[in-house]
Order: structure tokens, then C-alpha cells, then sequence
């Protein structure tokens, strides 16, 4: 009897488990969680600042209701956007673009140029579930990277900066006369400095000179005014009788400046507050001047290395090249002759022209002309430190004694010159002119001439294809039309050079300019 009541409540308490069980697994709900897509949301959108809208409207699905109609009760939609590196001035990292929680969004961020992370959210109220889509957004303004251009504006030569705006790859918008209402009036536009790497002011640093002086520009709108005047703001006792010429840095840390007079003044831009102090156009350690220099600085244009910091100098008094490099800070450098030179170091030519390239890492070429009106071209390699010599000769071409302005190419051994109208081409290894390289532009006088080595190395600028890196290889080439009823006579042209045959190919041209003195591709790195 008791075996039977047992084996009874056994067979009961199995049969009421499995009851309980099929009971239970009726009361869950394993329907399927819906999946949201989006199409029609770019990956990417470049604004321009306080201009552009930003619009987004992706078409909205779900796995198991089809599309989501604007207005659905059962969905609620957010968008964030976040500033990819610091603070906005709210001191937050994102501000709500869509306060209003609509499904599609046209706003205009209110926000400054830089590097954003846009998120838009659809949340499933019933299940409270939120899926997230991503875009990066890139705010700029008509002055945060492209072509600066220098000017020479009406018969007295005022200075004008205008920009060949790159938004983005494919809307460029031509910018003008932006040195502001409080410039000063500047005359005799010279040339652009851009130092991607100070190291004593937040982000680029751009310098324009004239028959002036040299005046910094503010890098956010380009503008400037009397207080920018580097020969009292950057010196530590303000110039009096001279002015600031020409500005170079050497790679991270060092900024140079020779005057109207020849003096060279080194700063160190490491930290904040340092200043030009006094002149360094000496052998001597904590000597006076004792010779003066040409206004040119050979540097190296790689900055593939802290340690190379040197420069190439020229004596225009004793008419020698020198040199400065950190192993001695406050003092030049002569140079002794090397066995089986190529020439002397002690050239007793003038200086016409030095360009720093990028040719064998850092070639820097200068032109001498002899008191016969000779001239020659000099190669002076510099990586390593080495002052290497690696060119010359006499350069027998047609007009070569009449050309003002040269350009050398960083990628191969061609020189361009030009005369008047005409820019010719010259192979440097011994083949002369390349005829089929010439260019002409009826009734235009040039008026610039230069190739623009890129500062910021390959992988860091914020455009890494070849085709925007093929830039720094072009050859840029400015001119005036001759006639003078237009002010905005000035044109600026980019060529790309075919070594294979010899050709120049126009490939872009701007117009809309005063006298073009100068142009420098200001840089945007990652």
C-alpha cells in the first residue's frame, strides 16, 4: 500500500510539472525584435560654416513593418552632434540638432569649422529599443584650407589676399580681399609663409611680407591689422631702423627672420613668449654683426627628422654660403671646401634666387650670377646635415640672364624659368631645354612662378589621395593681362608636367585677381 501511494504521487507531481511547463511556455513572447535600416544617409558631408544646410533624411525601414512614416506614434528620433577632438565654447562635447525629435532633419550647426560626429537615433518606444547610423560631418569656412594668393592691387601696388576656398573635392569658391577693415595699408606684396608646426600658438601660423615688413596673419579669418606687425609683436625690443624681410622655420622649434638690412634673427618657437632678440650674423659667440646676408634661407622641406635642424645661408659681403644648425644656436657657420668639390662655398657671385625642394629629400638650389652676368645654379643637399654638393654649372639657355622668377621641381631634375611671356623648361642632367615644355600666354606678363612642397607629411594631411598629393608637384604660374581697364586682371594656372615627354598640361585656372606675387597652399592635417 504504501509502494502504490508513492509511485501515485510520483506519476501526479510529473504530470503537473509538465502541465506547469507547456503553461509557462505559452506566456513567453518570442516575437522577432525588428531590425531598423536607413538608406539614403551619406557617409560624409563637408558644410561650409553658417552657409550649408545639413539634411538628413534617410528612408527608414523595419524588418517587420515595412518603411517608418513621418509622424509613426511608435518611433521617436534623436541627433547629436559631437566635436571629434576638444570642447565646443559651451564647454560640451555635442549639442542636440533635433530638439523637435523629427525624422528628417534640415538644420544649420551652429558650430565652428572642424571635424564632427553626427548621430542620428530611432528608438522603438514599445521596445525601447535605439539603433544608431553614423555620418561625419567636416564644417569649414571660406578660410579654413586651400590656395592663398597674394596680390598687388591697382597702380600703387596695395597688398590683397584672396583664397581658392577648397570646401571640399568638388566645390572650390574663390574668396577675396581678406585681410580685413583694419589692415594696415600694405604696398609691394612679396610672398606667403605657412608654418604648419609653431609650436607657440594653437593650430598654423601664416605670415605675408611687403615693402613693409611682415605681418602675421590671424589663422582663423585670415585678417590682419597694425598689431600683427611681427617686427614689434614677435621681437623682444621692437626694430627701429630696419625691417623684417624674409621668415623661415626650421622643422619644430626654431623660426628665423633677416631684415631690410641684412641682419638674421633666430627665435626659439618651443614655447610661449619667446622673441627675436638680437641679430646673429656672426662667426663669433656673442658677437656683433660682422657681414650681412641675401634675403633668402634654404631649409629642409621633408621634416622627416626633429634632429636636422639646419639652414642655408648666403653672405651677400663676402659672398661665401653659410651655415646655421643647432649645435651652434646664436652664431653662423662658414664652410670648408670638401675634396674633389664641385665648386667653392665661397662662390664670389651674387645671390639671385634660393628654393628649398624636395629633390633627393633636400635639395636646395640658388642661382649666382657673376659680374660678366653669368649665371649659374648651384645644388646643395642637406638631409643629414651632410651640406652635400650635388650641382653645377653654367646655365647657357635662352634668356636664363633675363628671368626673374624659377621654379625646381621636387621629383625630378628639371628647372622652370620665365621671361616676359614665355616659361621655358630645363633638364639639369645635361639635355638643356625641352622645347616641347614651353609655354606662351599671349598678351600676359608673369608675374609668379613656383611649385609648393607640401609641409605636412603624406599621411597626416587631411586629403591622402594621389590625386590631391599630385599637387604639390604642380607647377603654378601666375600672370596679368597686359590690359589695364580691368584691376582683376590676374590669373593663376596649375600645370602638371609629363617627364615621359616633356609636356606641360593645364589642369586647373583661376581668374579674378590683382597681380599675382605669391600663392601657398594653406594645409589641413588629421
Amino acid at each position: 500500500m504504501k509502494k502504490i501511494t508513492k509511485n501515485t504521487l510520483y506519476l501526479a507531481l510529473l504530470l503537473f510539472l509538465t502541465t506547469a511547463c507547456y503553461e509557462d511556455k505559452g506566456n513567453y513572447d518570442y516575437s522577432e525584435v525588428p531590425e531598423i535600416t536607413a538608406e539614403g544617409l551619406p557617409e560624409q558631408v563637408t558644410l561650409l560654416q553658417k552657409a550649408d544646410v545639413l539634411s538628413i533624411a534617410p528612408t527608414l525601414k523595419s524588418s517587420t513593418e515595412g518603411i517608418i512614416r513621418e509622424g509613426d506614434p511608435n518611433y521617436e528620433f534623436g541627433c547629436l552632434l559631437y566635436i571629434r577632438s576638444g570642447r565646443l565654447p559651451n564647454g560640451s562635447r555635442y549639442i542636440d540638432i533635433n530638439e523637435e525629435r523629427k525624422q528628417k532633419i534640415e538644420c544649420i550647426p551652429d558650430v565652428g569649422p572642424g571635424e564632427y560626429v553626427c548621430w542620428y537615433t530611432v528608438t522603438d518606444k514599445r521596445t525601447s529599443v535605439t539603433t544608431n547610423f553614423k555620418v561625419d560631418v567636416k564644417i569649414v569656412s571660406t578660410t579654413y584650407e586651400g590656395w592663398m594668393v597674394l596680390c598687388d592691387e591697382g597702380a600703387e601696388n596695395h597688398v590683397r589676399l584672396d583664397l581658392i576656398s577648397v570646401i571640399s573635392k568638388d566645390r572650390i569658391v574663390v574668396a577675396r580681399d581678406l585681410l580685413g577693415m583694419n589692415a594696415p595699408l600694405l604696398r609691394n606684396a612679396k610672398k606667403i609663409y605657412f608654418d604648419a608646426y609653431p609650436k607657440d600658438v594653437r593650430g598654423d601660423a601664416i605670415f605675408i611680407s611687403s615693402e613693409e615688413g611682415i605681418y602675421e596673419i590671424d589663422n582663423a579669418s585670415l585678417e590682419t591689422s597694425d598689431r600683427n606687425d611681427i617686427s614689434c609683436s614677435l621681437f623682444l625690443k621692437a626694430l627701429e631702423d630696419e625691417k623684417p624681410d624674409v621668415i623661415a622655420s626650421v622643422y619644430f622649434n626654431n623660426q628665423f627672420v633677416i631684415t631690410d638690412k641684412g641682419n638674421l634673427y633666430k627665435r626659439n618657437t618651443w614655447n610661449a613668449g619667446g622673441g627675436f632678440e638680437f641679430p646673429i650674423n656672426t662667426l663669433i659667440s656673442n658677437g656683433k654683426p660682422e657681414f650681412t646676408l641675401a634675403p633668402f634661407i634654404g631649409t629642409m622641406q621633408t621634416h622627416n627628422a626633429e634632429t636636422e635642424l639646419i639652414a642655408l645661408l648666403y653672405d651677400k659681403d663676402n659672398r661665401r654660403f653659410l651655415k646655421w644648425d643647432d649645435a651652434k644656436e646664436e652664431l653662423c657657420a662658414s664652410f670648408s671646401d670638401p675634396e674633389n668639390a664641385l665648386f667653392s662655398f665661397s662662390t664670389g657671385k651674387e645671390m639671385i634666387a634660393m628654393e628649398s625642394t624636395k629633390f633627393a629629400l633636400a635639395t636646395v638650389y640658388s642661382i649666382l650670377q657673376d659680374e660678366a652676368h653669368k649665371r649659374y645654379v648651384y645644388g646643395i643637399n642637406l638631409a643629414g646635415k651632410s651640406y652635400q654638393q650635388t650641382y653645377y654649372r653654367q646655365i647657357e639657355a635662352t634668356d636664363f640672364d633675363k628671368a626673374k622668377h624659377f621654379a625646381f621641381h621636387s621629383l625630378y631634375p628639371y628647372m622652370f624659368y620665365e621671361t616676359g611671356n614665355k616659361v621655358y623648361c630645363y633638364h639639369l642632367q645635361g639635355q638643356g631645354l625641352i622645347p616641347s615644355a614651353t609655354l606662351t600666354l599671349d598678351g600676359e606678363e608673369i608675374t609668379m612662378m613656383k611649385f609648393n612642397p607640401f609641409q605636412t607629411p603624406a599621411e597626416r594631411l587631411s586629403d591622402t589621395s594621389d590625386e590631391f598629393l599630385e599637387q604639390e608637384r604642380y607647377l603654378i604660374v601666375g600672370s596679368y593681362k597686359k590690359d589695364n581697364s580691368d584691376p582683376n586682371n590676374g590669373i593663376v594656372r596649375f600645370y602638371k608636367f609629363d617627364n615621359t615627354n616633356g609636356t606641360l598640361t593645364e589642369v586647373a585656372k583661376y581668374t579674378g585677381f590683382a597681380k599675382v606675387r605669391d600663392v601657398t597652399y594653406r594645409e589641413r592635417w588629421k
